[in-house]
């Protein structure tokens, strides 16, 4: 789909499916495409002195019904037809002067960022002179009316938001920013606002090593991902936190539950995804997926599964005891080669796939196979295979010795 100009910030689909819209990073623009047909619908641009402002829209959704388009422009909350993008009449005089929106998914409630300038904040500078300083609103509204949940100021020392995220449900609002203290420095909180008691104060989380964070389905459990590779899961019931380590622990770039509720998976940095099981802190598996659609899903203990035994030679294949030659894939195939794979972790863990011996007591020695021989049998739905075997040597790293294999080692 063509026809937005510049890099984009917000991608929204419409209920039905029926309709794109993206924003602009810088420029304010706002477009839409029908994807039933690919086509491109309308698109606001605003005016000269809107870009010299430098007008951005961080966040934009549709009405439940799929018929406006509604998104905050830095000036006020605009509501156009999804179809033609037509202004819409009625806009609300409170939603003046905001600068950034977002809204819950069943969008009863709206987050409002609203900066605003008046007599009553002003800074002290050099020389007596005082000037106006800005004061940034957070609010929501909903079906209630509106509520304000927090102020601060503009500048340093001061605090910023970085984003803002309902939970599923509308019951908490995530906000993550950025204070900066009287000496002038920065870090991070995340903050967990309870959306309907207005009386309640937010729970209060250090974000300095936070990389992304998600809520669960439920709302219950916010998921975040941290800079020094540890995924951690929130409980909001009693703000308890549980880590998910893995071996090599990369920082991931996103973290998702699977739609029950309970398996976590995260995107990491390294191109891998990692599974936990929700109880448990240990990695369940990983999977690893090629540019061509193949992939090949891991457990700790060696075992694995992919859909493609033909294309697994694409991966280096390495011992913990010698990681500096890779080996075939053949080697592993009758140990460790475990078709569903990661349904049999989900349902029951290591524990049901059976004891395996380790991965470093695998014979690395590969016999020599010979004079290959193809029999059709009397049914003619079988075909035996025959081959003659010798036996190959491996020699071990570190001079551990030398392995002998034999027809076994197949």
């Amino acid at each position: 789909m063509k026809g937005h100009p510049g890099s984009i910030a917000k991608l929204v689909i419409s209920p039905n499916g029926d309709k794109v819209a993206v924003s602009g990073v810088s420029d304010g623009v706002v477009s839409v495409w029908d994807l039933s047909r690919g086509t491109f619908l309308w698109a606001y641009v605003p005016p000269i002195e809107g870009m010299s402002r430098g007008t951005i829209v961080l966040d934009l959704s549709f009405t439940p019904d799929g018929q406006h388009l509604i998104y905050a422009d830095g000036v006020q909350v605009v509501t156009r037809d999804a179809l033609t993008g037509e202004l819409a009449a009625g806009t609300d005089s409170l939603l003046k002067n905001a600068g950034r929106a977002t809204f819950s998914r069943d969008h009863k409630f709206l987050a409002l960022l609203s900066p605003i300038t008046g007599p009553s904040q002003h800074a002290q500078l050099g020389g007596g002179r005082e000037t106006a300083r800005r004061k940034t609103i957070l609010t929501v509204k909903s079906g209630d009316g509106i509520r304000q949940l927090d102020s601060f100021e503009d500048g340093s020392p001061g605090r910023s938001i970085e984003e803002i995220v309902f939970a599923p449900t509308g019951q908490h609002l995530a906000v993550l920013e950025q204070e900066i203290d009287p000496q002038f420095k920065s870090h991070r909180v995340l903050r967990i606002w309870p959306v309907k008691d207005i009386e309640s104060s937010p729970a209060v989380f250090d974000a300095s090593g936070l990389k992304s964070f998600s809520f669960s389905k439920d709302g219950q459990f916010i998921f975040a991902s941290l800079t020094n590779g540890v995924v951690a899961r929130i409980t909001l019931l009693d703000n308890s936190i549980m880590k998910f380590t893995a071996e090599t622990n990369p920082v991931s770039r996103t973290v998702t539950p699977n739609p029950d509720g309970t398996m976590l998976v995260a995107a990491g940095e390294d191109a891998l995804l990692r599974v936990w099981k929700m109880d448990s802190e240990k990695v369940l598996c990983s999977i690893a997926v090629l540019s061509d659609g193949t992939w090949l899903a891991w457990s700790t203990d060696g075992r694995f599964d992919t859909n493609s035994l033909d294309k697994i030679d694409s991966f280096a294949w390495l011992m913990p005891d010698d990681p500096d030659r890779s080996l075939p894939a053949e080697l592993y195939i009758r140990d460790y080669y475990s078709p569903k794979l990661v349904a049999a972790l989900a349902s029951g863990g290591d524990d049901a796939l059976g004891s395996i011996r380790s991965i470093e007591q695998l014979n690395r020695a590969r016999p020599r196979i010979t004079n290959i021989r193809l029999i059709p049998e009397d049914d003619s739905q079988t075909i035996m295979a025959k081959v003659d075997v010798e036996g190959g040597t491996f020699e071990q790293a570190h001079n551990k010795g030398r392995q002998i294999s034999g027809a076994y080692d197949l």
